[in-house]
C-alpha cells in the first residue's frame, strides 16, 4: 500500500511549483506628504500661493497610499486568477508599499516568467500614469528548485499507514 500511494504521488499527481517577486510603489517619502498637507492648510490671499495650493491639491489628489495599493491588489487579485496556466496571488504588506505577487503552478520556468513579467508590466502601467514617483523590484522570482506538493514521502507513509491498518482488519 505505501509502494502504490507513493508511485500514484510520483507519477501521476502533477508536481506544484511556487515562486514571488516583490516590487515597491513609493511617489512620495513621508516628509513631503507632511509639507503637502501643511501646504494645502496654510492659504495666503496672494496668486502665488493660491498656484502653488491649487499644485499642491493636484498632486496630493494622485498620490498612492498604501490603502490605495491594498485596494488595487484585491483588484488585481480577483481579475487574475489564472495566467498561462499559473495561478497567480497578489499580497501587499499592511501599511507598506510592498506588493508580493506568487505564482504557482506544474512548470517551474514558466512561473518565474509570469511573476517577472508581471512586476514589468506593473513598473510600465506606473510610468505610462504617473509622471512622478518611483517604482521598483525588491526581488526576482526565481526558478524553483523543487516542487512544493506532492509530499512523497507524507503519500508512502499514509499508504503504509492504510495497509496496516487493512492488514489488521482483514486479519481479525
Amino acid at each position: 500500500m505505501g509502494l502504490l500511494f507513493f508511485m500514484y504521488s510520483r507519477f501521476v499527481i502533477a508536481p506544484m511549483y511556487s515562486t514571488s517577486t516583490m516590487i515597491y510603489v513609493q511617489n512620495y517619502s513621508s516628509s513631503q506628504r507632511a509639507n503637502a498637507n501643511a501646504d494645502t492648510k496654510s492659504t495666503t490671499p496672494s496668486k502665488a500661493a493660491d498656484d502653488t495650493t491649487k499644485k499642491t491639491t493636484n498632486e496630493e489628489n494622485q498620490k498612492i497610499y498604501p490603502a490605495d495599493i491594498s485596494a488595487s491588489a484585491n483588484i488585481a487579485e480577483i481579475c487574475v486568477t489564472l495566467y498561462d496556466g499559473c495561478t497567480v496571488n497578489v499580497d501587499v504588506t499592511d501599511g507598506t508599499f510592498f506588493i508580493t505577487i506568487t505564482v504557482d503552478g506544474t512548470d517551474a520556468q514558466k512561473c518565474a516568467n509570469v511573476a517577472n513579467q508581471l512586476a514589468e508590466k506593473a513598473a510600465e502601467v506606473y510610468n505610462s500614469k504617473f509622471s512622478y514617483g518611483q517604482i521598483g523590484t525588491l526581488r526576482q522570482a526565481k526558478v524553483p528548485s523543487a516542487p512544493y506538493a506532492p509530499s512523497n514521502t507524507k503519500n508512502m507513509l499514509i499508504g503504509a499507514a492504510i495497509g496496516l491498518i487493512a492488514s489488521c482488519l482483514i486479519s481479525i
